[in-house]
């Protein structure tokens, strides 16, 4: 009985000690899921010019401590503006027409990304795109105070060709003056990761404040004392 006992127990850490072997070669599968979790969406805004300043500060107002993106988007002659943020707050705004999308941003791998500084009066504008061609442009809200946000800002540009890559981001610096591209010791994939989960601040990245104001209007939505009648 002892002995049967003993080649029971030698087989069975035999078989541990195997099944060890054949699996410490493989990774272990990342979780897929959005770091924010469940509770977070990306949303077209189908109202874009109903996103006004009272609108941002409620949206900071009741999440101090949560992301906040709004993100304008260009493909081809085509052009989007989401929002990314909680869902349960965001379904508080129906004048925003919200519409719920798969996230963007983890669909593309020939990009490059940026990060970049506001200056006052900044409005994004996108190069020419052909209809493979696209342009993001990325403001994540920090904290407000008063009538003014600390804000990141982003750009990433997404060609088949890298030579192409080079030459639109080139354009849109030329294009876009009001906006420089920060020099920070990220490397691209870091940028990506940076835009693909609305980091807020990277290490040693500088900081920014801009007017409830000023982010509309980098994003291309005027007040409706600018607007044409139609």
């Amino acid at each position: 009985m002892i002995f049967w006992l003993l080649i029971f127990l030698i087989i069975l850490v035999a078989s541990v000690l195997l099944a060890y072997s054949s699996m410490k070669n493989f990774p272990e599968i990342p979780d897929s899921k959005n770091q924010y979790g469940n509770q977070y969406g990306v949303f077209l805004v189908r109202s874009p010019n109903s996103l006004n300043s009272e609108i941002l500060q409620l949206l900071k107002e009741n999440n101090k401590n949560q992301t906040v993106s709004l993100e304008r988007l260009f493909k081809g002659d085509r052009r989007a503006l989401v929002i990314f943020g909680p869902r349960n707050t965001l379904n508080n705004f129906p004048e925003l027409e919200l519409l719920e999308l798969e996230d963007y941003v983890n669909f593309s791998q020939e990009i490059l990304a940026f990060e970049i500084g506001m200056k006052d009066g900044a409005t994004f504008v996108a190069s020419k795109l052909s209809d493979d061609e696209e342009i993001w442009y990325q403001i994540i809200l920090g904290f407000s105070k008063e009538n003014f946000f600390l804000v990141q800002t982003r750009m990433a540009v997404i060609s088949q060709s890298p030579e192409r890559r080079q030459s639109l981001s080139d354009d849109l610096f030329s294009l876009n003056k009001t906006f420089s591209k920060l020099v920070l010791p990220q490397n691209q994939s870091q940028i990506h990761e940076g835009f693909k989960k609305r980091i807020l601040f990277p290490i040693r990245a500088q900081k920014f404040y801009s007017s409830t104001k000023e982010i509309l209007s980098s994003l291309g939505i005027l007040p409706p004392s600018q607007r044409l009648s139609t």
